[in-house]
């Protein structure tokens, strides 16, 4: 009997290559040993395993074989095993099935969880940052080039009027009559209409609500609202017409308060180009003329013409672009611009705070400031993700079919991480900045 049961076992061994579980039963009397521990390292060639419906063994051990070699090698039993069971009783329920979410390990189950989050919300992400560029969104290298031509402006109007006053004495010195005519008479023509504009212009409103020396509003208190109101109290929607002429407008020195100003507006913008403009076309005028007479008469060119040939080649190079170029209207929008990236800038800052505290509460276990401070981080992240979805998802909420996606869109920014913040306030900034400059226009 057991010579027929080990030729049974030989044939099917050679014939089957899967691998099956394995039932117990009674151990036979000349089954081979098993691997002593010290072998336990021995990679031994992989094979078929016993059929448990020919002959039954112990629980602990399983014998495989090679095509032709017997070969001993331990192997898991089967969960649930079937000790004390006769191989007819052995059934397809004792296989050992895939592995259940319950059975993967905690680490696993953390990992898996961690990539899928990352893999949504990095495919959100990028899908966004997508529609930005092809909506050429995000693109402000023309504000900075704004920024340096107010700068550019500044200093040609000092330039023209340092100049002005180097080379008076030299062309009054000439002893031409029109020359003297002409410095008293274009000295009179700058300084008038802006005399005139600054006491009779009046008070002019420059942004929604906000007139020239106007009340600012009061932050409100709590939460997050404190600082944040305090931010969006320097946001103003500035007039496009401009505002009142001011004296640091147009005296010389005094102009430098613009550099150290908080924020220049467009009102600003707009009026030293026009004071730019009305210096070219008086007191530039008057150069002019000058350096004309210096070159009929034969002249010495000296220092002081020579500042006045460079200030005019400057200065109306900057009026015509006024003039013939959208630059002063980017120069305005620079001023709206660097205002409401400022703002952004400030929101990330106020995180930054937020994300300091609660970790310096956690270290000084100081459990009841920290709560607020955590409820002040969790209101401020659900804040972003629902201005995400507003600002790039259309429809409501209730619609049946753009309701769903925004509800899945909902709930992948739901998995937001603290460092993600910062991505998605850039989204944000750049398409609150991209409604400034519209396309065209005068």
């Amino acid at each position: 009997c057991k010579v027929q049961q080990w030729l049974k076992l030989l044939h099917v061994t050679t014939a089957s290559r899967a691998t099956r579980p394995i039932a117990a039963s009674r151990p036979l009397a000349a089954s081979p040993p098993p691997p002593r521990q010290s072998m336990a390292g021995t990679q031994w060639p992989r094979g078929p395993p016993l059929r448990p419906d020919l002959v039954g063994h112990s629980r602990e051990q399983d014998y495989r074989f090679s095509s032709s070699t017997e070969v001993p090698g331990p192997q898991r039993p089967p969960v649930g095993g079937t000790s004390g069971r006769s191989p007819a009783h052995y059934d397809s329920r004792h296989e050992p099935s895939e592995p259940s979410v319950g059975s993967v390990d905690s680490s696993q189950r953390v990992t898996i969880q961690l990539v899928t989050d990352e893999k949504l919300l990095s495919d959100l992400i990028e899908a966004l940052r997508q529609i930005q560029r092809n909506g050429k969104v995000g693109r402000f290298g023309k504000y900075l080039i704004a920024n340096f031509m107010f700068m550019l402006v500044l200093l040609g109007i000092e330039i023209d009027m340092s100049s002005m006053m180097m080379s008076a004495m030299t062309f009054w010195d000439y002893n031409v009559p029109l020359l003297r005519v002409l410095l008293v008479f274009f000295v009179v023509s700058f300084l008038g209409p802006l005399v005139i504009q600054t006491l009779a212009g009046g008070p002019m409103e420059d942004s929604a609500g906000n007139a020239a020396g106007g009340r600012q509003v009061p932050p409100r208190r709590g939460g997050n609202r404190s600082f944040l109101d305090t931010l969006t109290s320097k946001i103003h929607a500035y007039n496009p017409h401009g505002g009142a002429m001011e004296p640091y407008h147009w005296i010389p020195g005094i102009r430098f308060y613009l550099i150290v100003k908080e924020s220049y507006s467009l009102t600003d913008v707009d009026a030293i180009f026009k004071v730019n403009s009305l210096s070219s076309f008086t007191l530039g005028v008057y150069q002019i003329v000058g350096i004309l007479t210096t070159v009929v008469q034969e002249r010495p060119i000296n220092l002081y013409v020579k500042v006045n040939i460079f200030s005019q080649v400057l200065n109306w190079g900057i009026t015509i672009a006024y003039f013939a170029t959208p630059i002063s209207k980017w120069m305005g929008n620079a001023a709206n611009a660097r205002t409401l990236s400022r703002h952004f800038q400030g929101i990330a800052n106020y995180w930054a705070e937020q994300q300091a505290h609660v970790r310096a509460q956690v270290m000084a276990v100081d459990s009841c400031h920290r709560e607020e401070t955590q409820r002040r981080i969790v209101s401020l992240k659900k804040a972003v993700a629902d201005q995400i979805v507003e600002a790039f998802f259309g429809g409501e909420d209730e619609d049946p079919e753009r309701g769903q996606v925004r509800r899945e869109a909902r709930a992948i920014l739901s998995c937001m991480r603290d460092q993600d913040m910062t991505e998605l306030l850039v989204l944000l900034r750049d398409q609150t900045m991209a409604s400034i400059d519209m396309s065209g226009g005068l």
